[in-house]
């Protein structure tokens, strides 16, 4: 079965600008995915369009057998309860324990939200909470605020968060870019075992090659708006690089194309 389609996507921003043209690709369940493209190439646009953030001009994008429509908000978020989002940006709120971050996955599983809240949520949430926290190996640091964690811890924090929806899919949009190369490569790890050990599909956006090639199977490349190349990931050479990004190679994206705003938007649906 496929749980993602992506068919004949076409985005045009101000009815001339086209950021996508026509992409079109499958993902299996269980498969591990790397978007790679230069900036500009419709990257984020592709995540934003996947997550619903977006609207495609034509064309559609269904994730786990179900239509992903942004003008429909229940809808949307019936389709995105088993779908997990990582960030760059992370997304927690600073001012509460960790525990309670990961609490707050679980907000499209109840009918309140304060039944989220550590003071009222009920023992089997509490207890999930602890199990996700445990699975990143930060169960020690539940009390502590969020923002007195480092960069790395950040982010299994907010992996952990995500493993609170019991995903299927797991949407990553350049989860490492913010990290040192130590905590960057702990998180790929977290990641990627926790997509192997679950079966979960693992569809992420990257720029360092070298990552691209040791944690996912196949790629998928985007150069102006259009599907440039889909393979595995290991055809992938000096003379590919080029062809995709140039002599300079992959570069980080710029401070505009970053998906901080993403986060904000997920946190209001």
């Amino acid at each position: 079965m496929n749980a993602i389609e992506v068919n004949k996507v076409r985005k045009v921003y101000n009815q001339r600008d086209v950021a996508l043209d026509g992409v079109s690709f499958t993902i299996k369940e269980g498969e591990s995915v790397v978007i790679l493209g230069h900036n500009g190439s419709g990257k984020s646009t592709l995540f934003r369009t996947l997550t619903g953030f977006e609207e495609p001009t034509e064309g559609s994008v269904t994730l786990l057998g179900r239509e992903v429509d942004p003008g429909k908000r229940r809808h949307l978020r019936e389709t995105r309860k088993k779908v997990g989002m990582v960030f760059q940006a992370f997304g927690l709120v600073d001012n509460v324990s960790v525990f309670q971050n990961v609490l707050f996955g679980a907000l499209g599983q109840v009918k309140f939200a304060p039944a989220t809240y550590s003071l009222f949520a009920s023992e089997a949430l509490r207890t999930r909470a602890m199990e996700c926290l445990d699975r990143v190996g930060l169960a020690h640091l539940s009390e502590r605020r969020a923002d007195r964690l480092s960069g790395g811890q950040k982010q299994r924090i907010a992996i952990a968060r995500m493993l609170m929806q019991d995903p299927e899919i797991i949407l990553a949009d350049e989860p490492i870019a913010s990290l040192d190369p130590k905590a960057g490569r702990e998180v790929m790890d977290l990641l990627a075992d926790i997509a192997a050990e679950r079966n979960i599909t693992l569809l992420m956006i990257l720029h360092q090659i070298p990552i691209a090639k040791k944690y996912a199977d196949r790629f998928i490349a985007l150069k102006n708006g259009e599907v440039f190349a889909d393979n595995n990931v290991s055809v992938i050479d000096e003379d590919f690089e080029t062809a995709l990004f140039g002599s300079e190679g992959p570069k980080d994206p710029p401070a505009d194309e970053k998906p901080g705003s993403m986060e904000q938007e997920a946190k209001s649906l």
